[in-house]
């Protein structure tokens, strides 16, 4: 029996199955509250529970820095692959992201010379800043 239909027992709303999350152990493999409750409990437990939550993701990255550091390396080998970018244009894009969010990944990567500027002024930047510390 498929239902269309279910009520959240948070809200009481009735509305489409596709509103509820699946979950196989409930009744018709979704849960008992729809998306917009679950989110909204999830962010009144994070804001309650922020500290805690900070220190276990403290404490596991800490327990699993090699996992993560290997992750890391992995991806951003995937990530070259994908992009076809240096680790020095990710780096430039980020730059520039962080200057203008306006700007997409894919805008900065239609535009070379954006990325050539960016890597004269760096460049620049760091050679002066090199003499500056002399």
């Amino acid at each position: 029996m498929e239902i269309k239909y279910k009520k959240c027992t948070k809200c009481g709303e009735e509305k489409e199955v596709s509103e509820f999350h699946k979950m196989k152990g409930c009744k018709y493999g979704v849960r008992n509250t729809c998306k917009n409750c679950m989110k909204e409990y999830q962010k009144e437990y994070q804001k309650e529970n922020a500290d805690r939550l900070k220190e276990y993701q403290k404490e596991y990255r800490k327990e699993n820095a090699d996992r993560l550091k290997e992750y890391r390396k992995e991806y951003q080998k995937e990530y070259q692959k994908e992009y076809q970018i240096s680790l020095s244009d990710g780096y430039i894009i980020t730059q520039l992201r962080n200057r203008n969010p306006n700007l997409t990944t894919e805008q900065i990567r239609a535009n070379p010379e954006l990325i050539r500027l960016k890597r004269l002024a760096i460049q620049y930047y760091r050679e002066h800043l090199k003499e500056i510390k002399k």
